[in-house]
């Protein structure tokens, strides 16, 4: 596995040297300073939609928190998508994996070691936002999930599963078949979620089963919605909040799936994907 590792760290130079480190840096930043601007203004902005909805108005802040984090997810699944399948798709359209697997190397060591090496960037980028994000609603009007890092690493393990189901496409699909469909398949699934929501709202058995089938299929929602349950702050706060009127929302999730079953879930399916995707390029022609 050594020639894995050496592409491993030969694929984080390569992202590296493109800028696009750089300009998501820049870009997260300026997310970061409009989501402070509007936390630091949601005092009175809070009492309002409050009285509006009829409800708390400490639940605004937390919802807010949920849907930026949504959107940081689905920017990271965008990340995800978008790196392995340039990596991997550009690398076999251009040829450059010829020369490499002459050295020679293998067909399953240059797979992962590429993944692994967008896995390092991907699963960074997307702890590092979360985890600034969680830490500007902080500094800003003092709110902390119930498991903030609980739920930076299910962020991190949303844009993992993202980045297999990419790679393992672009093994047999070109560039922008594989990133598209794996965007695709992530709002799929996230449908999928709604959907089930909405059948614990409605009473209906068979939109719950089929939920339960897309988070099987792939797990990016079922992470998500454990990262979602993290980000919510337990109390009196939600005492009213957490039913089954809640269930249909989508930035709020009222049960408490398994975190250490989900990890494992997600883990194994992650397993299994890229033992598929390798399986895959072995018997592609180049």
């Amino acid at each position: 596995m050594n020639a894995a590792a050496t592409i491993a760290w030969s694929t984080l130079e390569e992202v590296s040297q493109r800028g696009l480190v750089a300009a998501s840096v820049i870009l997260s930043l300026i997310a970061l300073s409009l989501s402070a601007w509007t936390f630091s203004h949601l005092g009175g902005l809070g009492i309002r939609v409050g009285a509006f909805l009829g409800t708390d108005a400490r639940l605004v802040a937390p919802q807010l928190l949920m849907l930026l984090m949504f959107l940081w997810s689905g920017l990271v699944a965008v990340y995800a998508a978008f790196f392995g399948a340039v990596v991997v798709a550009g690398e076999i359209a251009s040829g450059e994996t010829v020369p490499v697997l002459a050295r020679p190397v293998r067909r399953a060591e240059l797979l992962l070691g590429r993944w692994f090496g967008l896995a390092v960037f991907v699963s960074s980028f997307a702890a590092a936002a979360s985890a600034a994000q969680i830490l500007v609603a902080y500094l800003t009007i003092g709110f902390v999930p119930a498991n903030a890092v609980g739920v930076v690493i299910f962020v991190a393990l949303e844009a993992l599963v993202i980045l297999s189901v990419a790679v393992a496409l672009a093994t047999r699909l070109s560039i922008a078949a594989a990133s598209l469909t794996a965007v695709l398949l992530f709002g799929v699934a996230w449908i999928g979620g709604v959907i089930g929501g909405i059948g614990a709202r409605t009473d209906g058995i068979w939109l719950m089963q089929a939920s339960s089938v897309t988070k099987l299929l792939l797990p990016s929602d079922a992470v998500w919605r454990g990262a979602l349950f993290m980000l919510e702050q337990p109390g009196e706060v939600f005492a009213g909040a957490r039913s089954v009127t809640m269930a249909a929302n989508p930035f709020f999730e009222t049960e408490n799936a398994a975190p250490q079953l989900l990890l494992v879930y997600a883990l194994a399916w992650i397993a299994v994907v890229l033992g598929a995707a390798v399986f895959a390029f072995r018997s592609r022609d180049l």
